[in-house]
């Protein structure tokens, strides 16, 4: 139904009334949300709402200032030669400026007017904080914009390319505020894929720049925020994934492990000790209940009890700790996820979260053995590098004796010794009962774990626990 030149007049006077009182409450930084307030009918009022800290828009109008205000800025500032390529203004950005806001808190997901504030913010007509708070204001309506997102982590890679605001504080500053905006996207929307994911670039800045701040209590404060999160949201698998995420970063931590154990209040050690003695036979002719309990044992003792020698290394530079520091957390998250499964037996998301932690136990076996799994029951020895085969003839901090005896002790494990190896029969051991106990309860997914372990990591094949 066409409209008659005088009501065409009429709106476009009261959108651009709209427009401009919009654009004048967004100055203020105190905003906190925006959101369109679903109204029918039209009063002789106008249709901005500001309340405390709180912007929105009556519902009747969006359709009129978004049409108003798209088709201006495909005509005049993205499809038109003339203006497309020549230099921005003072004014052309003032004008540009005040209908993308709108258009963008209506409708967040238009690339191409988001490649069009970049333009402009690379061009230094606004400033990179005003952007942050522009875009904060649009996670509130649309949590899920993964526009927003991007864009917010192009300016966060602008400004740290600067070295002279890479302070200590800053960076924390910086990281909180996020972090933040994340709390509050996953709060408003389950499932948000985008917010995890922006988390997770989060972790990767901090590691960037991990000399200049405190990155460490970064990670365990994460950790322990994501292992409560992921408590109470058991089918959300993109938190599931950013626990992960954590696990990883954790993986290359090596310092203040105890501050870390204090803050989630367990004791790594007593939790991996107690699992490999619940699961030992007191007939095991390497490790049994009693040698693994000891409260005393030293990590390098403690890991060759369990996994035996590494080939290709001298005695010092075989990575007891790091290794047993990985399998110490995975063993954790593996009776944290038994939990979980104790009351949702039949959420899928805690059985793929299982796998993960089963593959990673694996791998860290894997790579202290330097060894391969073919998946048909046979494990193949990798051949040394030049640089294994120099450090274990000739190591300057191991004594002779120390030297031949490690040696020896790698003689002695057979070909087939990860799977006679204590912790991997403890592994399956653990498997077995749980997918045992899972049955009983009729959980559909008990079998989908087994054939997973059969036949994509390739167990169960040379071992009858």
């Amino acid at each position: 139904m066409s409209i008659s030149e005088e009501d065409r007049v009429a709106l476009t006077g009261l959108v651009e009334k709209i427009i401009k009182e919009l654009n004048q409450y967004l100055e203020d930084r105190e905003l906190t949300e925006f959101d369109i307030i679903g109204v029918e009918s039209t009063t002789n009022r106008s249709p901005v709402l500001y309340i405390q800290t709180s912007l929105g828009l009556e519902s009747w109008c969006v359709k009129h200032v978004y049409n108003y205000c798209y088709a201006e800025l495909i005509r005049d500032f993205l499809t038109n030669p003339k203006r497309r390529f020549s230099r921005l203004s003072n004014l052309n950005y003032k004008r540009i400026i005040s209908l993308l806001n709108p258009t963008l808190l209506i409708n967040p997901d238009v690339t191409s007017l988001w490649n069009k504030r970049r333009e402009m913010t690379s061009q230094q007509f606004h400033d990179w904080f005003s952007e942050m708070h522009f875009t904060k204001l649009v996670l509130t309506r649309k949590p899920k914009c993964n526009e927003a997102y991007s864009y917010r982590r192009w300016i966060l890679s602008n400004i740290l390319a600067k070295d002279d605001v890479l302070s200590e504080e800053f960076l924390n500053d910086v990281i909180a505020e996020e972090l933040r905006v994340c709390n509050k996207a996953a709060d408003k929307c389950m499932n948000n894929y985008h917010s995890w994911d922006h988390r997770a670039f989060l972790i990767d800045l901090s590691w960037r720049y991990r000399f200049s701040f405190d990155s460490t209590m970064l990670y365990f404060k994460e950790y322990k925020f994501i292992r409560h999160w992921t408590s109470t949201h058991v089918s959300d698998y993109s938190c599931f994934h950013y626990r992960q995420i954590c696990v990883r970063i954790l993986f290359l931590i090596e310092e203040r492990w105890p501050v870390f154990e204090k803050m989630i209040d367990v004791n790594l050690r007593d939790n991996f000790q107690k699992i490999l003695s619940d699961h030992m036979t007191s007939d095991d002719p390497v490790a049994t209940p009693s040698k693994i309990s000891k409260k005393t044992m030293d990590d390098d003792d403690l890991t060759a009890l369990v996994l035996g020698y590494p080939a290709g290394n001298c005695k010092c530079y075989a990575t007891w700790k790091a290794t047993l520091r990985k399998l110490e957390l995975l063993f954790y998250e593996l009776i944290s996820n038994e939990d979980l499964l104790k009351y949702y037996p039949n959420h899928q998301t805690i059985w793929y979260q299982r796998r993960f932690v089963v593959n990673n136990i694996l791998n860290a076996m894997y790579n202290y053995l330097s060894v391969e799994n073919k998946y048909n029951g046979t494990i193949k020895q990798l051949p040394l590098s030049p640089l294994d085969i120099e450090r274990k003839n000739n190591c300057t901090k191991c004594a002779d004796a120390d030297l031949t005896e490690h040696h020896n002790n790698v003689k002695k494990q057979k070909e087939d010794w990860f799977w006679n190896c204590p912790l991997y029969k403890v592994l399956i051991r653990h498997e077995l009962a749980l997918i045992k106990d899972r049955r009983k309860e009729d959980s559909k997914y008990a079998e989908a774990h087994e054939n997973y372990l059969k036949f994509f990591e390739g167990l169960f094949l040379n071992f009858n626990p």
